[in-house]
């Protein structure tokens, strides 16, 4: 059994969201540009609460952790919209929420 991958962490600024392509696009503060795929396996948290896919929105503050796929594309394992970069203490939340799954799916309920 291959070890778990680990994730490659990303911050920016969100500045358009493809709902039906399911990816969102950040502008880093070296003002690249970095797309990223969402997809069923995509962990949200919004204020220390499970979100949604919907949660993410131009114009706010995002960051998380990607891998990249083979074809180059990258695929986001975890994003939390809404927040600044992780300081020391933050990096514990995030493994924890991480470990404790919080799951949502890439689109909301009705």
């Amino acid at each position: 059994m291959a070890p778990a991958k680990r994730g490659v962490p990303y911050h920016g600024k969100v500045a358009s969201v493809d709902s039906a392509a399911k990816t969102f696009t950040i502008t880093t503060k070296k003002g690249e540009s970095r797309v990223f795929m969402m997809t069923e396996a995509t962990k949200y948290m919004k204020d220390g609460q499970p979100a949604t896919m919907t949660d993410v929105v131009a114009d706010q503050e995002v960051r998380g952790q990607y891998m990249k796929m083979d074809d180059g594309t990258m695929m986001a394992k975890s994003v939390m919209p809404g927040m600044k970069p992780m300081k020391e203490g933050g990096k514990k939340a995030h493994q924890k929420m991480m470990e404790e799954g919080a799951t949502a799916s890439p689109t909301a309920t009705p």
